[in-house]
């Protein structure tokens, strides 16, 4: 009866142990999968990260375009210039527009 004992605790630690091998290898499979979701999920985001960048660089100098023209249309030489002989000078910042 001893013999028989011993045959089936060899058995019994044999499935555990393939068990524990089997967890082993699906969560190894499921690691190595997790990480190559993760970095390419990770490329994609500094894709978009760059232009996003981009955009962000091009309103910038849109931006400051704008405000170059503004300037320029904001300069009293020019308005004076467009309004021609209907204004008249009172003094150096009062101006008279006629109708």
């Amino acid at each position: 009866m001893k013999g028989y004992n011993k045959k089936r605790k060899i058995k019994n630690n044999t499935s555990l142990e393939r068990f524990i091998v089997c967890t082993f290898f699906i969560a190894l499979v499921f690691y190595l999968c997790s990480i190559t979701f993760v970095q390419s999920y990770n490329v994609s985001l500094q894709n978009k990260e760059q232009e996003l960048a981009k955009q962000i660089i091009d309103k910038k100098e849109e931006i400051n375009q704008l405000k170059i023209e503004i300037n320029n249309l904001e300069e009293k030489s020019r308005i004076v210039s467009l309004l021609g002989d209907d204004i008249q000078d009172n003094s150096d910042n009062i101006y008279i527009i006629n109708e």
